[in-house]
């Protein structure tokens, strides 16, 4: 925060220079690709055609426009008269909210669900129609993501760790007391791409699973990566002698899957088990440690019944991790993740069997181990196997 202030007394400096020009400008426009990502997948709306983004935002619409940004706009509009008039029965300044119909119905659920407080601690001023400010587009965000303790002295570098304004943007956007509509599609924009909620889930994730935006949609517009049209294995993993995890590009049809779908070089498979797009396949018997296998798989279906294409990957079965240093000019120890037995017929290879060991000492996890010569200075490969 101390950098974020030393940046903003810099661009305070430069904006006070500026000012002191008196040259007139146009508003500039830089986000309608943006509004236009947004308003594709139904969280922006403009005046037909025109998206409007030169117009100054109020405090009234700038709240209507993180209500449509959140999905929630058909939760605000389906308030009862009587909800309505429950949320807004403390406001002092009821003349600063729009007479046209839905506007009642916005205001009252930017109150009822804590996007806002008011502008005043005395009492509650709801402010409708005062400029839009940078912080407030801001702090609307955030409480609306799930960060409920957002307040002004706190929401930039909140909203910079959520990951939608960036340590600059957050300058530029505390200087900003008067938004327009395409300063707020910007900040929107980022905020549904990229934005990351209290809970840790993405902000385009929650709005796709709520309903409020249709995946395809959101995939065609920019926001998410679209789903593979082929199902297939993205990897395969034995972090035990007894599991072997498979995880596939899609979510499979779990009626699809059956332990006869999957091989592991002829080895027994007990059972499997789906969630989402991982299958766990739980061995009848224990693989051997440190061995290569090829997992075959076939027959298995996505939800749009799409079959996979028979399949071989090759993994590892591994079941120990294993640290090794030098201890000496020729000797090395190695340290498992479990006691080894002092009888395993264990052996160790250095740079592809130049140099060969088979003098072990056993200490409870660790195996000190003479190689027999120096090596020379650089890296050097470590075979280990047979130890049990």
């Amino acid at each position: 925060m101390r950098n974020l202030k030393k940046v903003l007394a810099v661009i305070l400096t430069v904006a006070l220079l500026a000012s002191m020009m008196m040259v007139p400008a146009l508003a500039a426009v830089s986000n309608e690709a943006e509004a236009k990502a947004l308003k594709a997948i139904g969280l922006f709306k403009g005046y037909g055609d025109d998206l409007g983004l030169t117009d100054k935002l109020t405090r009234e619409q700038g709240m209507i426009l993180v209500i449509r940004a959140m999905g929630a706009e058909k939760a605000a509009l389906a308030m009862t008269d009587a909800e309505v008039n429950v949320a807004l029965a403390d406001v002092t300044d009821l003349n600063t909210i729009g007479t046209w119909a839905g506007a009642k119905n916005y205001a009252a659920y930017a109150l009822k669900a804590g996007l806002t407080k008011g502008i005043s601690t005395a009492s509650l001023v709801y402010g409708g129609q005062l400029d839009f400010a940078g912080d407030h587009l801001v702090i609307l965000l955030l409480r609306a993501m799930g960060y409920s303790q957002a307040e002004k002295d706190n929401c930039w570098d909140l909203a910079v760790k959520a990951g939608f304004v960036s340590a600059g943007g957050a300058v530029a956007l505390q200087l900003n007391n008067a938004l327009i509509r395409d300063d707020a599609a910007g900040v929107l924009y980022s905020a549904v791409k990229n934005g990351v909620c209290a809970d840790g889930k993405t902000l385009i994730e929650k709005l796709i699973a709520s309903g409020a935006v249709d995946e395809d949609a959101a995939a065609a517009a920019g926001f998410i990566e679209a789903k593979p049209d082929v199902l297939e294995v993205e990897s395969v993993e034995a972090t035990n002698l007894k599991e072997v995890v498979v995880t596939f590009n899609k979510e499979v049809n779990e009626d699809s899957v059956d332990e006869r779908d999957f091989d592991v070089d002829g080895e027994a498979i007990d059972s499997v088990s789906v969630d989402g797009n991982v299958v766990t396949i739980t061995m009848d018997g224990i693989l051997e440690n440190d061995e290569d296998y090829t997992l075959t798989v076939e027959e298995i279906e996505d939800l749009d019944e799409n079959v996979i294409e028979e399949t071989e990957i090759d993994f590892t079965a591994r079941d120990v991790e294993l640290g090794i240093e030098f201890t000496g000019p020729q000797s090395v120890k190695l340290t498992f993740s479990e006691p080894i037995d002092s009888d395993s017929n264990g052996e160790v290879s250095v740079d592809d069997g130049i140099y060969n060991a088979s003098d072990f000492k056993f200490d409870g996890n660790e195996v000190e181990v003479d190689i027999g010569t120096e090596l020379d200075e650089g890296e050097h490969e470590f075979k280990v196997k047979g130890f049990e």
